[in-house]
């Protein structure tokens, strides 16, 4: 990407994170807005699959939306967390759209876009290596260890609706690795929404 492209989109980035901290408390929360999950394809139909040990896999951080995010987002907040030590996360690597700043493996990060919309919206990309996990290694989607606003404690995506980039919390998801059948992937809730996404595929 040319240094002057990757400069404005930097730029569109920060602007949309200053709109986000200074975004009024009236903006819609509502879990019915879609599922922000981790899966093994771009198209967020799978969140669960086998790792060996010593393997490497690419997950994906995917927006599926539902509600006002049918409408499509223009960025968004969120965090990503191993809940164990067994599995190592490494090169997060946001889709050109996606302009990020901060660590989604650290604090968190923050992200800024031009209007992406679709029934499966992907976001990001990462590799996870299993390390000597065992079954059920869960990573998840978590807040920000700083959210921009403290009012919306959330995983949370910004609305297409310029200038206001309403702010949308939405169902945080997880992947498991090596499932053995006790713990569910995805969302409870999410179900109607992969079916709607599984229909586009088939």
């Amino acid at each position: 990407m040319p240094k002057h492209v990757r400069s404005a989109a930097r730029e569109l980035a920060l602007a949309l994170l200053v709109v986000s901290l200074s975004a009024g408390v009236g903006a819609a929360q509502s879990a019915a807005n879609g599922l922000l999950g981790i899966f093994f394809d771009a198209q967020g139909t799978k969140c669960e699959g086998t790792l060996g040990q010593g393997g490497i896999t690419t997950l994906y951080i995917v927006l599926v939306a539902n509600g006002d995010t049918r409408g499509g987002i223009a960025g968004g907040e969120l965090r990503v967390e191993a809940e164990s030590s067994g599995y190592r996360l490494f090169g997060p690597h946001p889709f050109e759209q996606f302009t990020p700043v901060g660590d989604p493996f650290g604090s968190g990060v923050y992200l800024g876009a031009k209007c992406q919309s679709g029934v499966a919206i992907p976001i990001y990309s990462f590799q996870v290596q299993n390390l000597g996990g065992s079954g059920d290694g869960v990573i998840s989607i978590t807040p920000p260890s700083t959210p921009s606003n403290p009012e919306f404690p959330c995983a949370l995506v910004l609305l297409c609706d310029t200038p206001a980039f309403t702010k949308i919390c939405v169902r945080p998801g997880k992947a498991v690795l090596n499932p053995t059948g006790s713990v569910a992937c995805g969302s409870g809730a999410a179900s109607s929404e992969w079916g709607r996404v599984k229909e586009l595929y088939r």
